[in-house]
């Protein structure tokens, strides 16, 4: 019989679109519920009209019933609380600092000449 725990960890795997972080891990999963061979649980979203919200659905029925022994799995739709909705975007934006940080142009050359054929592509490949 499988187990909330076995739900939870295959959910684990099952990573944002839009980010490098699990849905539990944003706190995108609640209400784990399993019966026999039946499985639920809710999706929260941070607003309901989320344009990747049936991408994100399909991604977390498909690695439900990959499991063993799941017969249907059902998923309900629900939005975050305003608390909610600040630890996501908080989350979000740490991830976006982290890029932020390596994310420096010090210095701009600029590659040109008047010419076709003549290694334009070539050297600003090399340059980069």
């Amino acid at each position: 019989m499988i187990t909330v725990e076995e739900v939870k960890k295959v959910l684990e795997g099952v990573i944002h679109p839009e980010s490098d972080r699990s849905l539990v891990e944003l706190g995108m999963i609640k209400e784990i519920r399993v019966d026999n061979e039946e499985v639920g649980f809710t999706v929260v979203l941070p607003f309901m009209e989320v344009p990747i919200r049936d991408q994100i659905v399909s991604k977390a029925r498909a690695a439900v019933e990959g499991l063993p022994e799941v017969e249907k799995v059902a998923i309900e739709l629900a939005e975050m609380t305003q608390k909610e909705r600040a630890h996501f975007i908080s989350a979000q934006e740490q991830r976006a600092g982290l890029a932020q940080q390596f994310n420096r142009i010090e210095h701009v050359i600029a590659v040109m000449s008047g010419k076709g054929g003549v290694g334009k592509s070539l050297v600003a490949g090399l340059l980069a």
